[in-house]
């Protein structure tokens, strides 16, 4: 059942203005994140550690009334030759409601990837589960590696051209013809996207001559020639589409344009097979508690503040972001024992450790240490 404080209404679209709200002048209280009551307050629409158990029961089923008109062996085929397929689930999750939740965060200062702070989003990785093992043979667990993307009108981009794995050891694939891959993203679109407002861009297996290197590469070692850059495939998609791709896929999300109606907002998340990336939370998923999906959020941020130049900056401040960034490190720090100890090793070898370590070091009294951050009992 649905958490009895979530309201019926969802807030009007018109509220936000055509191009959804300007963020760059809100200010994060990174002191917020624990509290459970403020997360509900930001997006009362959605629900927090709300009681879900109904609906998680039916996330395996990969039944015809989930993909309609689509048969799982087509898509299988579609993921051995090209390294993805797309699809239109019946999600039986509101869509619109997570994309106004991102664009609420946006409002706050806060970065799209802290919708995991909501049941809702938890619903999509487990919902798809089903489909991506029938695709892709294997089991396949939600790893808890997710970002969200917020990118605003005229020219805000997506990731820069990138794989997800740079690196193709022969243990990453579940056949030994290097088909069916052991790690799968799937990126689902909150909003429509497209060209103008920044979609997703990928080259196909089939046409990627490195897609099976074991090596790392960057974009010139991929497009050799002139017509290689015709192999290039856009994928605009309607709210609610997802594109799930391998380990491997060669891909990047464009910058908005002028053009763009709205914000491309969307959720990324990886299903993986736990023998080769096991789930970051050790024992708390389907739905974890809210510190702990706070601590991911938090986690992941420090990860990504410098990986293929994202997930962007939380302001327009260096110095306020990095002191931002080392207050949620302390929050992960609290919460350390509940990560996998290679995800937490990933954590504390980031190239941004030593700066927010110094932050730590030279903040006065009124900064994080008069925060008062207390982990929460579990």
């Amino acid at each position: 059942m649905p958490d009895p404080s979530t309201p019926d209404t969802l807030p009007s679209s018109a509220d936000e203005g055509s191009n959804g709200p300007d963020t760059r002048g809100a200010t994060v209280r990174v002191d917020d994140i624990l509290d459970r009551e403020y997360w509900m307050g930001l997006c009362p629409w959605l629900s927090v550690e709300g009681d879900r158990t109904d609906e998680y029961e039916h996330c395996t089923d990969i039944g015809k009334e989930f993909i309609p008109g689509v048969e799982v062996g087509d898509l299988k085929e579609r993921m051995q030759r090209d390294g993805y397929f797309v699809l239109s689930p019946n999600w039986g999750v509101d869509i619109e409601a997570l994309r106004l939740g991102v664009e609420a965060l946006a409002a706050g200062g806060w970065q799209a990837s802290f919708v995991s702070m909501y049941d809702e989003a938890w619903m999509l990785p487990f919902l798809l589960r089903g489909v991506v093992e029938a695709t892709t043979g294997g089991t396949k667990l939600f790893n808890c590696d997710w970002l969200g993307y917020h990118v605003a009108p005229p020219s805000e981009s997506g990731m820069p051209p990138h794989r997800d794995f740079p690196r193709c050891p022969p243990s990453s694939w579940v056949d030994e013809e290097q088909t069916l891959p052991k790690v799968v993203t799937c990126w689902v679109a909150l909003s429509d996207v497209d060209p103008s407002n920044s979609c997703l861009y990928m080259l196909p297996a089939s046409k990627d001559p490195l897609y099976r290197s074991d090596r790392c590469e960057e974009a010139p070692s991929v497009f050799t020639t002139n017509t290689s850059f015709q192999d290039i495939v856009a994928l605009p998609m309607k709210q609610g589409d997802v594109v799930c791709f391998s380990h491997r896929v060669f891909h990047w999300g464009s910058a908005s344009t002028p053009l763009a109606k709205a914000p491309r907002v969307a959720l990324a998340f990886g299903l993986s097979e736990p023998g080769f990336k096991a789930p970051y939370l050790e024992g708390a998923v389907p739905f974890p508690p809210a510190p702990l999906r706070a601590a991911l959020a938090a986690a992941q941020m420090v990860i990504y503040n410098k990986r293929h130049d994202g997930p962007w900056p939380l302001s327009n401040d260096e110095q306020a972001d990095f002191s931002v960034l080392a207050e949620l490190l302390e929050i992960v720090r609290m919460h350390e024992d509940f990560f996998d100890p290679t995800y937490l090793s990933t954590i504390l070898a980031s190239p941004v450790i030593p700066t927010l370590e110094a932050f730590t070091r030279n903040r006065d009294r009124r900064s994080l240490g008069s925060h008062g951050f207390h982990a929460v009992e579990l």
